[in-house]
């Protein structure tokens, strides 16, 4: 099975959200998206956060080339209900059950550079000034998968090819190719225009 969860959805050109329900408390779930050590765990080393409103926030993905850390400052910052790294966006809704509503929204500006890139999953269905590409939502779609897991206290081994996840070197699973090309297929069908 590739996910049991849907696929994200289109606020606009520019945006996704990701939607997910997990069965713990609202705090576990944000301390997991807010603390460097965590997001290493279920979605890609290294990571570093300053936990506080205009802290400092890095992100390498797994990448060992420096120059490609991702950097910035948290745009808002209120637990255990929102944190916003500024183009990727954490909303959390605690339930009346005890578990927690998860809305991930990844974003890009208007007039932000795309660049075209060559590899398994890096192309753009919606043409090429869409930001989205089907190996990066299939992605980010699969991390959210494995923070349920991690919640749940059997995180995922993180593969790695000299220290590198794997599908940054185009070594595929099956359910990361099926989930890709969910993607392509969505992303061409559902991108608004404008």
């Amino acid at each position: 099975m590739v996910s049991a969860w849907p696929l994200a959805t289109f606020d606009h050109r520019l945006a996704m959200r990701f939607l997910r329900v997990y069965s713990h408390p609202i705090e576990k779930v944000f301390d997991a998206v807010s603390t460097g050590a965590q997001l290493d765990a279920w979605m890609m080393p290294e990571c570093r956060v300053e936990r506080r409103m205009g802290g400092a926030w890095s992100m390498s993905f797994a990448n060992p080339d420096p120059s490609k850390v991702v950097t910035g400052a948290i745009l808002a910052w209120r637990p255990p209900f929102l944190v916003d790294y500024g183009g990727m966006r954490f909303e959390l809704q605690g339930l009346s059950n005890g578990g927690c509503r998860l809305d991930f929204i990844q974003s890009f500006a208007d007039g932000d550079q795309i660049e075209p890139r060559d590899g398994p999953g890096e192309d753009q269905p919606a043409g090429p000034t869409s930001p989205w590409r089907p190996g990066f939502l299939a992605g980010f779609h699969m991390m959210l998968d494995g923070l349920g897991r991690f919640l749940d206290g059997r995180p995922d081994p993180i593969s790695f090819i000299d220290g590198v996840h794997a599908y940054h070197r185009g070594v595929q699973s099956s359910d990361d190719l099926a989930m890709t090309a969910l993607y392509r297929e969505h992303i061409a069908e559902h991108c608004p225009a404008r």
